[in-house]
């Protein structure tokens, strides 16, 4: 299980970066066509400059915690919610009280009998509707699994259903009357727009603060298991032990989303890239689980098989419906696939040596204590806190330390270190 829990770390790693870049920089960029509608005396040059901004407040923040951001961020989400909830009650009312109905699974069997390329290629925009979930399950360490389900199946879902059901209904009866694609802007009454336009910027902010606290989660796992090359982790809160800070991590972030806003500064092309990265993601889960289920849990390869077949099946038909957006801005993703997976691999693959030779070069401890002023050793006052990858044992470095530098502590303390480095906490 340790092979395959490094191999789920190098996906959900991969899988977390390109959403937290991509979700970051689309939704500010999003926001900033919302904001056209409204003041079009603002010219275009403004708009990627201002996102752009706002980005990197967002990164600067990070250093004060998850609890602190956590604390600022929970009213502005929560009215949020309430107000996106509130327009699309108000546009099922208005406009069709019975778009209810449409849940029917016969509307989908209608669309599959009639396909054509158009509407295939139309399925990798669906998976837009999902982006972001995964980071309320990589969230894990910052929040408690019952405080997740409690708060999306009483809270969050019932909103995001009249919310799409609103935009359903709006769009039943404006179809030709939208310029553009983005439907909840035109379903917004006009007299509540400038509030809309408000709340959609602060909730930008934290839909970006959810991936980017997610990314610090996977990596601080992928350090505990050498899949990622050290950096420094703060913890930031001293009940929660999952709470971490990587200013490494968070400033490559930051620049991987202003580069990309500044290169592409067009929602559409970055939005092909995310439902990618969102699809692909699903389906290498799908794979992984279907191994924990047949290894892990120790279930039939009968179960293991329907589980994948099922679920594949799915994946696989919305995989193949964004590649035929590929072509528009989705092949960025494969390119920092490419360099992510390289620079991970390598870091793993020399960790993994380095621990070899430890293993087949250690001294024993008898070999320590024979050391002495007549072999030319000296031993100097104080205590040295040697940190080792072997449980027991002398490590192959420290006889070359002794080697090149003939002296050591009278105390000696070797430490069995198999956790991330350099984990800090962040002053009060």
């Amino acid at each position: 299980m340790g092979c395959l829990h490094q191999l789920f770390l190098f996906y959900q790693l991969h899988r977390v970066f390109n959403d937290g870049y991509h979700i970051c920089h689309t939704i500010f960029l999003l926001h900033q066509k919302d904001r056209k509608r409204y003041q079009k005396n603002l010219k275009n040059i403004y708009q990627v400059p201002s996102a752009c901004a706002i980005l990197v407040c967002l990164f600067t923040l990070q250093h004060y915690g998850t609890r602190k951001i956590g604390f600022i961020f929970a009213p502005v989400i929560i009215l949020w919610l309430l107000f996106i909830g509130g327009v699309g009650l108000y546009n099922i009312i208005h406009c069709d009280p019975q778009i209810f109905y449409s849940i029917s699974p016969v509307y989908v069997y209608r669309f599959v009998r009639n396909i054509d390329r158009e509407r295939w290629s139309s399925l990798g925009s669906i998976l837009l509707c999902v982006a972001g979930s995964e980071a309320m399950f990589a969230d894990l360490g910052h929040f408690s699994k019952k405080s997740i389900k409690i708060t999306f199946i009483c809270f969050i879902y019932p909103i995001l259903l009249l919310c799409y059901a609103g935009q359903a209904a709006f769009i039943s009866k404006n179809l030709y009357a939208i310029e553009g694609f983005n439907h909840l802007t035109a379903s917004v009454p006009d007299p509540i727009s400038h509030i809309f336009v408000v709340l959609s910027l602060l909730a930008s902010a934290v839909g970006s603060q959810a991936t980017i606290t997610a990314s610090f989660s996977i990596i601080n796992q992928c350090l505990a298991l050498g899949c990622f090359p050290r950096v420094k982790v703060i913890h930031t809160s001293d009940k929660k032990r999952g709470q971490v800070y990587i200013p490494d991590v968070n400033w490559l972030l930051m620049i991987l989303s202003l580069t990309i806003t500044i290169g592409f500064h067009n929602v559409l092309q970055i939005a092909y890239a995310a439902g990618l990265a969102i699809v692909s993601g699903m389906l290498v889960t799908t794979c992984l689980m279907s191994l924990v289920i047949a290894l892990y849990w120790e279930r039939s390869l009968l179960v293991s098989a329907c589980f994948l077949t099922f679920f594949g099946f799915i994946e696989i038909m919305y995989l193949s419906a964004c590649m035929l957006n590929f072509h528009k801005g989705a092949w960025y993703l494969v390119v920092l696939l490419v360099l992510f997976l390289t620079s991970m691999l390598a870091w793993h693959y020399g960790t993994m040596k380095k621990y070899e030779f430890d293993i087949q070069n250690k001294v024993s401890t008898e070999w320590l204590t024979e050391l002495g002023p007549s072999l030319g050793v000296s031993r100097v006052p104080g205590i040295g806190f040697i940190y080792t990858d072997i449980v027991t044992g002398i490590p192959a470095f420290f006889s070359h330390f002794i080697t090149n530098l003939p002296a050591f502590h009278q105390v000696l303390v070797f430490r069995f270190f198999q956790v991330s480095t350099g984990a800090l906490r962040s002053p009060k």
